[in-house]
């Protein structure tokens, strides 16, 4: 029961017990005559039970009050943090939104300029390329630690550090972590954050974590949001940097099969496709 309703029983309270206990005086003194002042006034003293209650009340009645006031103003606080909150988030995805799109990467030996998400995309092709002549490596466990090590050295070479756009995305996950008080609450958010990245930018963001110092802040936060994770379904990461990440950091990135959406059940689709094996058999034999 909230305060306001404990405040309107307490008022009908008082209000029937007056009533009640006027109602039983008068019904107590129904064949006494009234008739002089001195009679009137021992009448009215008999209220004084009354007056000393509507005391008591009163004061009960102000510690409500207070209370009151108390919870509204920390609602008003709540409302307050959130709206200063949601401000400062969407703030900063601005500004988060507006250092990608003034990434410029320029080919090398060529005028063709790259920018925002399109920098990522080029950066993460030519990484893939500079790697292929160390794949014969990963043929031979005991020659791993030679692709392991050209890895690390070609993803800092060839993915080049975008400071200002990776610490805007660490101020968002920081007030994420630190504004919110609930996991539900910062969820919510994370979700929003997540949905705003691309594949090329949530594989350049791996990579970074992936070479980046001991105890990187960043990574502490993409470990604990769970962004990764909550984009597994639509971005493809390769089974080398999956084990190499989790090799190093101690942090697997699993894999989530994507399944179709499907109008049949199960059955349906057995038979569906039975019949395209017997089409593509019935369609051989014809061609034969």
């Amino acid at each position: 029961m909230n305060l306001k309703k404990a405040s309107f029983y307490i008022f009908l309270l008082v209000l029937g017990i007056f009533g009640s206990y006027a109602s039983f005086m008068l019904w107590v003194t129904r064949n006494i005559e009234l008739t002089t002042v001195d009679k009137l006034g021992v009448f009215g003293d008999s209220f004084g039970v009354t007056t000393s209650l509507f005391s008591g009340l009163a004061f009960a009645g102000l510690i409500l009050t207070i209370l009151l006031q108390r919870e509204e103003l920390r609602e008003s606080r709540e409302i307050f943090r959130k709206q200063k909150f949601e401000d400062g988030f969407y703030r900063l995805l601005d500004f988060y939104q507006r250092n990608l799109n003034s990434i410029k990467i320029k080919e090398p030996s060529s005028t063709t300029v790259h920018e925002g998400v399109g920098a990522f995309g080029f950066l993460l092709k030519r990484l893939t390329k500079v790697m292929e002549p160390f794949e014969k490596y990963l043929e031979d466990a005991s020659t791993f630690e030679v692709y392991d090590y050209y890895f690390f050295v070609e993803i800092q070479k060839v993915l080049m550090k975008q400071a200002r756009y990776l610490g805007t995305l660490e101020s968002i996950l920081t007030i994420i972590d630190q504004d919110l008080e609930t996991e539900k609450e910062k969820e919510i958010y994370w979700k929003i954050l997540s949905s705003q990245l691309t594949s090329f930018e949530l594989r350049y963001i791996v990579y970074q974590c992936l070479v980046a110092p001991k105890n990187n802040k960043l990574r502490e936060l993409i470990h604990k949001s769970n962004i990764i994770e909550l984009r597994t379904g639509d971005v493809r990461f390769s089974r080398i940097l999956m084990r190499i990440y989790e090799k190093t950091h101690g942090y697997q990135i699993k894999r989530v099969k994507s399944t179709p959406t499907l109008p049949y059940t199960r059955n349906e689709v057995r038979n569906i496709k039975r019949n395209h094996l017997k089409l593509k058999r019935k369609a051989n034999i014809t061609s034969h």
